[in-house]
């Protein structure tokens, strides 16, 4: 049977009403990047134009990696973004290891190391000499972390102390009182003090002093009054020393009496015999006296002339 012409008449205009149509609008694109937070050192690799239904993934950025099992994504829903993972952790790659100690280099005697207990690889620790010493010039020691491992250099640091102040090499030349003596050595260290004393069997009058102290190599004098004195008999031996003299003097003179009436008796008993023997010689003319008689006669008068008895 054909085709009613009203029918068709129909069905032609609907085909030209859907022919003039145009096709129904799709979900809405997203035109930014995600607007989800990112962690530090990351960045969405994304466009600013993504169609609904991508996804936009976060990366670390050069030089940092992202830690395993971490990750940040976002979907565009419709023109809208919506995220999922966020635990994103992004962390610089392991470079060599630091020095957690110090140099085990040796130190010479009075220096130490002037670094911590943790330096990075490629630092350098110096030996420095301790407080009150110096390094003696063209000398020096120092180390290099290399990846956890110290290689020291140098190696011939010197730690001197500075010169102190000079010492005197003799005794003090401050001129000495009678009877004294300096009791220090030839050599006295500076800011030393050298006493003077009294020898043996002096001794120092009460407040009365003398020394000299080492300054850098001179010496200066204080005091100076020293006076060293012979030590004092004790009243006792003076009053014995006094009777003992006093004594002697009385002897002296008790004997000087009797040693005269000697004297005068001796030339009296000669003057006596003298004038025996000229009577004698007068009565006996022919007679003579040996020579020899005489003498005896003389001897037994003692050691003075015959004619001293005259004087008595």
């Amino acid at each position: 049977m054909p085709a009613s012409p009203i029918a068709a008449h129909v069905v032609s205009c609907c085909r030209c009403r859907f022919a003039g149509d145009t096709a129904a609008a799709g979900p809405a694109a997203c035109n930014t990047q995600p607007d989800t937070a990112l962690p530090s050192n990351a960045t969405w690799n994304c466009s600013t134009t993504t169609a609904s239904g991508s996804t936009c993934v976060a990366e670390c950025i050069t030089g940092f990696t992202a830690e395993q099992g971490t990750s940040l994504q976002a979907t565009c829903t419709n023109g809208t973004w919506a995220s999922s993972g966020g635990n994103l952790n992004c962390t610089a790659p392991a470079g060599p290891a630091a020095c957690n100690t110090q140099p085990d280099t040796v130190l010479p005697s009075n220096a130490t190391w002037n670094c911590s207990t943790t330096t990075a690889s490629g630092s350098t620790c110096v030996a420095a000499c301790i407080t009150g010493f110096t390094a003696v010039q063209g000398t020096s020691l120092q180390a290099t972390c290399t990846n956890g491992t110290w290689a020291s250099s140098g190696g011939n640091l010197n730690c001197t102390a500075p010169a102190g102040p000079a010492a005197c090499n003799t005794q003090p030349d401050t001129a000495l009182p009678s009877n004294a003596t300096w009791n220090c050595s030839t050599t006295t260290a500076s800011g030393s003090t050298c006493v003077a004393e009294c020898i043996t069997g002096f001794t120092a009058v009460q407040g009365t002093s003398l020394q000299a102290t080492c300054t850098n190599g001179t010496w200066a004098s204080s005091g100076g009054n020293l006076n060293c004195t012979a030590p004092e008999l004790s009243e006792r031996k003076l009053l014995m020393q006094q009777d003992r003299l006093g004594l002697l003097k009385s002897i002296r003179f008790a004997r000087a009496p009797q040693e005269n009436v000697a004297q005068h008796t001796r030339r009296a008993a000669a003057g006596v015999l003298t004038r025996a023997a000229a009577s004698q010689t007068a009565a006996l003319a022919p007679a003579v006296v040996p020579v020899s008689a005489a003498a005896s006669v003389a001897a037994t008068m003692g050691d003075k002339e015959p004619g001293e008895g005259k004087d008595t």
